[in-house]
């Protein structure tokens, strides 16, 4: 994964958009990785809560 992060910590899943140089917009790359993720993930009981947040200084500046 080169356009998100994920891991998990204390039943809490954690994603993270990193495309910092780009304030974090979503691009092809980016939406397949969250969809391989979330479906990776799908049946994994070691978390209950999904938080989205971005990397560095920006949440996320749209679509590319």
């Amino acid at each position: 994964m080169k356009t998100i992060k994920f891991y998990i910590e204390d039943r809490i899943a954690f994603l993270g958009l990193n495309r910092p140089e780009k304030k974090n917009a979503i691009n092809k790359t980016m939406i397949e990785e969250i969809i391989g993720t979330l479906a990776e993930n799908k049946a994994n009981r070691n978390f209950r809560v999904l938080v989205i947040y971005g990397e560095s200084d920006h949440f996320c500046s749209g679509a590319t």
